[in-house]
């Protein structure tokens, strides 16, 4: 049996699509066996994949020696179906010209590692072109690396469709006051969040999924209630109080993981929120008595995932 996706899961898809079919990368083979081992087709560096234009994910592993004067590969604009193009983040360098990507592009995932903006152009800016119809940033590295992201000098305005960002907080909270400015964001994913309260001020209050990770002891979710359209929420690693009594009131919550957080609170609420459909709770200390664990198997969710809670 098929197990329904919740909110979070197929919203994500639409910007970071998790599965094999159409994926490809170009680079040595060394560099992307890992992407090979996933069901990657596999061309050399300068050479196209084959079946260009039915590609929907590409990663772009070029030789660090090209990346002091980055290029994007001539043959994108032929894949015409690419919804997602991974690259290292010197690549963005190569952005003046939008014409040189596929029109069906929807997210971009930069990779800032530090190894390779050391061998990047200095300083790294992301180019005054625009991109209207992008609509995902998805930012991957070491801990702490993408938050370099915000020395870009990335605007708003271009990138006016951006409706998908996943990244890291910064001690400093430049971060989050960069994310303040993109007005469009519908789907957020936030990464060593520390004691970032203040974060709720700082999204639209129009988000429809938010994923929260790793958080200190002085964090509150308390601003969340602020985040009325919420639909999928997702919380792993925080250390503070989750109280349910007041994720219950959020009004359009239809799911919601809590994952490696053991400072559960009036679990029984959340049998009264009005839209849950898609609960799970994983490594969080058994919070489900055997009476409790009952009550919601009783209630009838299309996904209970509290067995190993």
């Amino acid at each position: 049996m098929t197990r329904p996706h919740g909110f979070l899961d197929s919203d994500r898809a639409r910007y970071v699509d998790p599965s094999s079919e159409g994926l490809a990368c170009t680079g040595s083979k060394s560099a992307c066996r890992f992407l090979i081992d996933e069901g990657a087709a596999h061309a050399p560096w300068g050479e196209p994949p084959d079946a260009l234009a039915e590609l929907r994910v590409l990663h772009l592993l070029p030789p660090a020696r090209t990346l002091k004067k980055p290029a994007l590969p001539d043959y994108l604009p032929q894949a015409t179906a690419l919804r997602r193009l991974a690259m290292p983040a010197p690549l963005v360098a190569a952005l003046d010209d939008p014409a040189r990507l596929p029109p069906s592009l929807s997210t971009l995932q930069l990779d800032f590692d530090p190894a390779l903006l050391e061998r990047g152009p200095k300083p790294l800016r992301w180019p005054q072109a625009s991109l209207p119809d992008l609509r995902g940033l998805y930012f991957v590295g070491p801990s702490q690396s993408t938050t370099r992201w915000i020395d870009l000098g990335l605007q708003p305005a271009q990138v006016p469709g951006l409706e998908f960002l996943s990244c890291e907080l910064d001690p400093a909270g430049q971060v989050r006051s960069a994310v303040a400015e993109f007005a469009s964001l519908r789907h957020v994913e936030l990464a060593d969040i520390a004691n970032h309260s203040d974060i709720f001020d700082d999204l639209p209050k129009h988000i429809e999924a938010l994923s929260l990770r790793t958080s200190k002891l002085k964090f509150s979710l308390a601003g969340l209630v602020r985040l009325t359209r919420i639909r999928g929420l997702r919380l792993n690693a925080i250390r503070t109080e989750i109280d349910c009594g007041m994720l219950a009131s959020l009004p359009a919550l239809e799911q919601l993981v809590v994952l490696n957080s053991k400072k559960l609170t009036k679990l029984d609420a959340l049998l009264e929120a009005p839209e849950l459909t898609h609960l799970s709770v994983l490594h969080c200390g058994r919070p489900f008595k055997k009476e409790l664990e009952a009550r919601f198997e009783a209630k009838g969710f299309e996904v209970l995932d509290i067995a190993f809670s």
